[in-house]
């Protein structure tokens, strides 16, 4: 929810009362303010007038300040006192008035799993599932089990008993929340490992922190062929391998609650979970199949022998279908067979898009789509398996499409992939930092002629004093022209779109303005190459940058692609003068000044600066004037003139030249590190192991990981992590969440956290 207050209305009350309450002063006041110089009485009556208006608009809002949906923020701890709830932390204000909001019905379901689930979700945003640990426990059969009892969906154990060895996809369950082994009882405390996991008391709380950002009709990235021929493409547009995300898709807690299914929760997709097709034969099926006569009276009549009956496989579903009938029915058929049958609920089900369903509602996670007709058509199901294609393209029969979901990568068994095709897919990551498919705040309108879709060239708009250039689609861009500003030059993409801007050569932005100075702001771009590029930032004889805003941005900071290639890094240098460059939210690679560039104040905040280039020591420099850093991971040194820092995580040495100005404070940085006065900060010795991945495109890259020290994990001036996450308040959700199931969850019960991603 987010607070009213928050929102103003343009109600223009602080000029009524400003010159209500000048009226009611004496002319001869009036007439003798700003005589002596500045208006000292305006400006105090201005002041009065601000907190008039403040007064008359919680006037206005008492009869909204009784509803926690529309109330201010600081009613909402009034409203919690009536039903008598918990707080939990004010930072979170989120979650407080969630919690406020759904206090009473946790208390008339307190106890239950629907609500322990609720509370992830509502507390914390997250997502997650609960697991009662006793049911995973090794025991004999007594009378009060079902009968017969049950029997694990993916291995085939049956519940209490021994694993059946034949099915090992099951061992890949082990640990996690849809475990379906039985276990030995452990009473060791758990310390957030394996042991002391399975108990009689035990409850585990797994949690998915991540967010799944979906991509919608991007431009692949084509492989070169390998040594087979055989062409593959990434669904990341830049040719990394990205893990495929399952979206979230789980039903609603108030209506249908029950246990989340593997697919239902935002995490990496697995292979065998893409894979898992199962198939029903129902009468309404056989009914219309006769009726568009895709099979015969007599066939049907063969079919209803397996009526309602699951099969739990496409190829055990194939196998049946040529017993079945002789002589065998044809392609067609055979797909329309299996396309009507595969149920929604299994995972080749839920995460495929169905072309035959309706885009409203559609909950799928991968697509596939070529053009037909002038038209994206997705790849049928029923022509799409899952596999691994890290080492070997693989073919199997009656399939046109193979998907590796855990590596991003696809492949078309029948040739190189179709022109002009697309993907649909969700990435996983922490936050609304870098490029992404995420609301961004602040977009600037932009007229329709302005804007540009389909991908290919991206040409220079005609030269005006104003330029404004909108990318409203996530395909893939290039070459791209350089841009030149008069008084201002927005370049943006569209709120929940992520262009992709392959560069091949370096990219300039020029001031040409002799006035008060050009305006550049950059939104939402993902900037990259195959080899090393610059984006510069010059300017003509007599000209300079007065700010230069690049928000919510990637420029690549280089690595691999899937077939082993270099990608370039993408490096942000100066060369000009600029008053003001603000970068925030964004994953960048180095910054760099040459001899004529000079920015009066670099500002960063919530923002990742990484190089992965080993000869890349310092990453950002700062040579002349002020850098002020609040709340940024950056993976290498630091070369500053002036630096004014605050929760900064630095991995490499941070050097300033003026160690009597500024100041550092709530921040980590490598041990030997010259920096000016430093207020409750530490010194890093080891960063092994300290983030989850470095590497972009992992799901977890710059995240702070399980074992990052404490002083660093809550370590941040509001007791949250010390990063470009600071914003995200991990530490002050769980402890939240922590608080609240304490509250609510069952008398003797030991709660456990385990995190999933």
């Amino acid at each position: 929810m987010t607070s009213p207050e928050a929102q103003l209305p343009n109600d223009q009350f602080e000029s009524y009362y400003l010159e209500k309450l000048w009226e009611l002063i004496p002319p001869v006041y009036r007439d003798s303010d700003g005589l002596e110089g500045g208006d000292v009485l305006r400006a105090l009556v201005k002041i009065l007038a601000e907190q008039a208006a403040v007064e008359r608009r919680s006037i206005d809002r008492l009869w909204e300040d009784q509803f926690i949906d529309f109330c201010d923020d600081w009613a909402v701890p009034y409203l919690g006192d009536l039903v008598g709830t918990r707080m939990v932390s004010s930072l979170d204000d989120r979650g407080r008035r969630a919690d406020v909001a759904n206090t009473i019905h946790y208390r008339r379901r307190a106890g239950t799993l629907a609500i322990l689930e609720g509370l992830t979700a509502t507390v914390t945003g997250w997502e997650g599932t609960v697991v009662e640990e006793f049911r995973h426990l090794v025991r004999h059969p007594h009378g009060l089990d079902p009968s017969p009892p049950s029997v694990g969906r993916v291995s085939g154990t049956p519940e209490h008993g021994l694993p059946d060895l034949r099915r090992p996809r099951g061992s890949q369950l082990t640990w996690g929340p849809w475990d379906e082994y039985a276990h030995l009882p452990d009473a060791r405390k758990n310390a957030g490992g394996l042991d002391g996991r399975y108990g009689i008391t035990k409850l585990a709380l797994h949690l998915y922190r991540l967010s799944a950002f979906t991509v919608t009709n991007a431009t692949p990235h084509v492989l070169a062929p390998d040594a087979d021929g055989a062409q593959k493409f990434t669904f990341d547009p830049s040719g990394r391998s990205v893990p495929l995300f399952q979206r979230s898709s789980r039903p609603d807690f108030d209506t249908e609650w029950r246990a989340a299914r593997e697919w239902e929760l935002p995490g990496p997709i697995r292979c065998e979970v893409l894979g898992n097709a199962e198939y029903v034969v129902t009468e309404t099926l056989i009914s219309g199949w006769s009726n568009d006569n895709v099979i015969t009276p007599a066939q049907a009549d063969v079919l209803r022998s397996i009526r309602n009956l699951r099969v739990m496989s496409e190829a055990a579903f194939r196998n049946r279908l040529a017993a079945f009938f002789n002589p065998p029915l044809g392609t067609a058929a055979i797909h329309r067979l299996i396309a009507d049958s595969l149920v929604s609920d299994c995972g080749k089900g839920a995460l495929l898009r169905n072309p035959a369903a309706a885009v409203t509602g559609d909950k799928s996670s991968v697509s596939v789509a070529e053009p037909v007709a002038g038209n994206l058509q997705p790849i049928p199901r029923e022509l799409t398996r899952a596999g691994n294609l890290s080492v070997a393209a693989l073919k199997p029969d009656d399939t046109r499409l193979v998907i590796d979901a855990e590596n991003g990568i696809g492949f078309f068994t029948d040739g190189a992939p179709p022109a002009g095709f697309s993907v649909t897919y969700s990435y996983g990551f922490s936050g609304g930092v870098g490029a992404g498919t995420y609301p961004r705040p602040d977009l600037t309108a932009v007229a329709a002629g302005d804007q540009h879709s389909g991908g290919g060239a991206l040409a220079a708009p005609a030269a005006a004093a104003q330029v404004q250039l909108e990318i409203a689609d996530s395909a893939t861009y290039g070459p791209i022209a350089d841009l030149a500003s008069g008084d201002s030059l927005l370049v943006q993409a569209h709120d929940g779109q992520r262009p992709y801007l392959a560069l091949d050569g370096d990219w300039t932005f020029n001031a040409t303005t002799t006035t008060a100075g050009s305006k550049l702001k950059l939104d939402g771009l993902w900037i990259g190459s195959h080899a090393p590029r610059t984006v510069h930032l010059t300017a003509d004889a007599g000209c300079h940058w007065d700010s230069v805003s690049i928000a919510h941005a990637t420029f690549d900071p280089g690595g691999t692609d899937a077939g082993g290639d270099a990608l370039g890094t993408v490096t942000l240098s100066i060369e000009s003068t600029v008053t003001t460059l603000t970068i925030e939210s964004c994953i960048v690679g180095p910054i760099t000044f040459d001899q004529t560039g000079f920015a009066e104040t670099m500002v960063l905040r919530n923002t990742i600066v990484q190089a992965t280039d080993p000869a890349t020591v310092v990453v950002l420099t700062q040579p002349r004037g002020l850098l002020e850093i609040d709340g940024c991971t950056v993976l290498g040194g630091i070369h500053a003139h002036q630096l004014e820092a605050s929760e900064l995580l630095c991995t490499g040495l941070i050097d300033v030249d003026d160690l009597q100005s500024g100041c550092i404070r709530f921040s980590a940085f490598a041990d030997g590190s010259q920096v000016p006065r430093a207020y409750r900060s530490l010194t890093l010795t080891d960063t092994r192991g300290l983030f989850t991945s470095t590497r972009l495109g992992d799901p977890g890259y710059a995240q702070l990981s399980e074992i990052a020290p404490t002083t660093i994990s809550r370590g941040g001036e509001n007791g949250t992590e010390i990063g470009a996450f600071t914003t995200l308040l991990t530490p002050v959700k769980l402890d939240s969440l922590r608080a609240k199931v304490e509250e609510f969850l069952p008398f003797g019960l030991i709660p456990l956290f385990i995190t999933e991603t």
